[in-house]
């Protein structure tokens, strides 16, 4: 994904949580981590979403969350990026994409100065989304496991 800032993180002290789902069959075990991957994100989605420089409320529009989970250890990492899609909305012969607009918002150019969507919006997301992310995997194997 075009755009994307990744920070690693490393969650210890939940192993109830990784035995139960160990002890599920391994592609519900994926669902589970995906969807609570994606559910926990959401608070960064939205808060780069709202920070977008809304002239047409296209840029805000090409924001999206990726999941993956790999492996049998259960690893997965979800990412909040945009697009690399251009403005249809520009009828210019070369116009930069959503992920070359963003970088040169978040980073600033020699003719413009910083104005940041995305490390806002994590800073302000940060401590909520590793409790959601616990909050929905509980919640869905809660589901499973009744």
């Amino acid at each position: 994904m075009a755009g994307s800032v990744q920070v690693h993180v490393q969650i210890t002290g939940l192993e109830d949580l990784q035995r139960k789902l160990t002890t599920l069959p391994i592609q519900l075990s994926k669902k589970i981590m995906r969807q609570a991957l994606r559910y926990a994100v959401t608070p960064w989605l939205f808060g780069a979403q709202s920070l977008a420089h809304r002239f047409t409320g296209w840029m805000a529009s090409q924001f999206t969350i990726r999941t993956s989970v790999r492996g049998d250890e259960l690893e997965g990492t979800a990412k909040v990026g945009i697009k690399n899609k251009p403005n249809p909305a520009r009828h210019q012969k070369h116009v930069p994409g959503a992920a070359n607009e963003l970088l040169w918002n978040e980073f600033g150019t020699i003719k413009m100065a910083a104005q940041p969507v995305l490390r806002p919006a994590f800073e302000a997301g940060k401590d909520a989304v590793l409790a959601r992310f616990i909050e929905k995997v509980r919640e869905l194997l809660g589901e499973t496991f009744q």
